[in-house]
């Protein structure tokens, strides 16, 4: 079974491969603890420690090959990471999360290895529809968002082309997004300031070419 793995793989001509692909993915979010700036939150301010826990992403992606090597794609991305907060005049939120929705353009650059086998590295920007805290305590819910932040991104894995229309895809991915503002939603009190989203994610996607 590794010798199959390993073995040469007789691949179409770039110029006769598809170009395009589309591409659902899963995977798992990690993110580490954050201080955050509390302004008048539920009537306390200074620096608020959230910590977070593990978390699950979601999302679609587009992309174009241009060559054998160089490629670009477009994707969208749903995740959410448990979260427990405690504000600096030691009210406790024990459950909550931090969730997002976002944009990527990436490019990638593929290395050819003469198999099935493909490594990659790939950089980007990353732009939030939407990025928000949930603080949860007995039974009741507070929110705070933000959106139209920009960041970037690094990633790296590797592809297995199963056919000529289908690729597996793994790959790990650091985003980093600085400086977020978070405004109340209806119920909550204050602002959290200067909050950063810099979540590291192992995912996994399926190709389709076409």
């Amino acid at each position: 079974m590794v010798g199959a793995l390993a073995m040469p793989f007789c691949d179409a001509s770039a110029e006769d491969r598809p170009k395009w692909y589309v591409a659902p993915l899963l995977g798992l979010s990690q993110m580490s603890d954050i201080d955050v700036d509390a302004r008048g939150v539920f009537g306390s301010s200074g620096t608020t420690e959230v910590s977070l826990g593990s978390g699950f992403l979601a999302g679609v992606s587009l992309g174009y090959r241009f060559t054998d090597q160089w490629s670009s794609e477009f994707a969208w991305e749903y995740r959410t990471n448990d979260s427990s907060t405690v504000l600096p005049n030691g009210r406790q939120f024990e459950e909550g999360n931090y969730a997002s929705n976002t944009f990527s353009l990436n490019g990638k650059y593929a290395f050819s290895s003469g198999t099935r086998w493909q490594p990659f590295i790939g950089a980007g920007l990353i732009w939030v529809q939407e990025v928000d805290i949930d603080l949860e305590s007995h039974g009741q819910e507070f929110s705070y968002s933000a959106d139209g932040d920009v960041g970037f991104q690094l990633l790296g894995g590797a592809s297995y082309r199963l056919s000529d229309a289908f690729e597996l895809e793994a790959a790990l991915r650091y985003s980093s997004i600085s400086g977020i503002d978070l405004s109340p939603e209806e119920g909550a009190q204050g602002q959290f300031m200067n909050v950063d989203y810099k979540p590291v994610s192992a995912q996994l996607a399926l190709k389709y070419w076409f």
